[in-house]
């Protein structure tokens, strides 16, 4: 995954809490650093972008590629 240029490995995503509700959504790199750092209503719905998230989570884990839109 590319966030502001640097590429994140998708595995950084299991540091998002999907049972924390908060608006704010933070996303580190492997060595601890911030790499997005926002207010997810900004972006869309939080449960939309916390489903997003646990989707390309469980993606990179099973091996599967993501549908390609249509």
């Amino acid at each position: 995954m590319k966030v502001r240029g640097k590429q994140v490995a998708i595995s950084t995503l299991i540091t998002v809490d999907l049972n924390a509700w908060t608006e704010r959504v933070i996303v580190r790199d492997e060595s601890g650093m911030e790499v997005l750092n926002t207010i997810c209503t900004g972006i869309m719905s939080h449960d939309l972008f916390l489903n997003t998230l646990a989707a390309l989570f469980e993606a990179s884990h099973t091996g599967e590629p993501l549908a390609e839109p249509a």
